[in-house]
């Protein structure tokens, strides 16, 4: 059990618990709380079990890969119904893919030729999905994890060998994406 996610998983789950005392019916939305204790049996069987970077690697994709099929399924769903619609993951999906944006952001940064183009997709396509589920919350943690990072790049670009005028043009038309994403 010494692992660096126990706190912030105990931090998020009081968050969650927290959320109940607001709800119209708290001890009916208790049962929606199974998905958290999913995440953390999940989350001890992968630290328990996971030893090497290549299954870190498969794991990861995997991850991409559902929350990508998810995100596909909320975007029809949402054009098509024109409600709010979390897809098979559920509300915790609007957690999953604001992580898997920045994640497939972060990789989009640090990979080259087509990776980095279909890494920019998949970041497209849950920035969609994300604005679909209109869970603002979700937005704004999204954006705000993401804006810091970009500021590190920009601040960093000479360690990672990046030109500051590059990013600072990616981070302005990745904005434009958004906005333009947001108002269709």
């Amino acid at each position: 059990f010494a692992h660096p996610l126990w706190y912030p998983l105990l931090v998020y789950g009081a968050a969650k618990i927290l959320s109940l005392v607001n709800a119209t019916t708290p001890l009916a939305n208790i049962y929606l709380l199974y998905n958290y204790a999913a995440m953390i049996m999940l989350i001890a069987i992968v630290v328990v079990s996971v030893k090497s970077e290549l299954l870190v690697r498969r794991l990861l994709v995997v991850f991409l890969l559902l929350t990508a099929l998810n995100s596909l399924q909320v975007i029809v769903q949402g054009v098509l119904l024109h409600k709010r619609v979390f897809g098979f993951a559920g509300i915790m999906f609007v957690d999953y893919v604001g992580m898997s944006a920045v994640v497939a952001t972060v990789l989009a940064v640090f990979h080259s030729g087509m990776k980095r183009y279909a890494f920019i997709g998949l970041a497209t396509l849950f920035v969609g999905a994300l604005i679909t589920t209109q869970t603002r919350t979700s937005w704004i943690s999204t954006a705000l994890t993401s804006i810091l990072f970009m500021s590190y790049l920009i601040i960093k670009a000479p360690m990672f060998h990046f030109r500051r005028t590059r990013l600072i043009a990616t981070a302005f038309t990745s904005l434009i994406v958004v906005v333009g994403s947001y108002a269709f």
